[in-house]
């Protein structure tokens, strides 16, 4: 028996999935599919006036197959009922040399 690799399509098994727009700071816009919103990790929370982590932040995930280059820090992610989320920072979770998914840490816009 072998072990598949290829494990960038399993986010389709992940709950709390909805349909998210990232807007790069070029001003291209993409749609994307599968977007999760999560909370903040216990380290960020923690951490968080010194590191400017506010505890009404939430965390973006966004598959690397969904998104034509990785978000970036300052662009946006607009979620399924129009809220604008700012992108304070993003960190690949890899397999290998390979982005499967990035972790983006938001803050609502007004």
């Amino acid at each position: 028996m072998t072990l598949a690799s290829d494990i960038q399509a399993d986010y389709v098994f992940v709950d709390g999935i909805e349909t998210v727009t990232h807007t790069a700071l070029s001003g291209g816009v993409t749609a994307i599919a599968r977007g999760n919103r999560s909370e903040l990790s216990y380290r960020e929370i923690m951490a968080g006036g010194p590191a400017g982590i506010q505890p009404t932040d939430v965390v973006w995930t966004i598959w690397a197959t969904t998104v034509p280059a990785g978000p970036a820090q300052e662009e946006t992610i607009t979620d399924s009922a129009g809220s604008v989320w700012k992108i304070l920072s993003v960190g690949a979770v890899c397999l290998g040399s390979v982005a499967i998914k990035y972790r983006c840490v938001c803050r609502k816009q007004v």
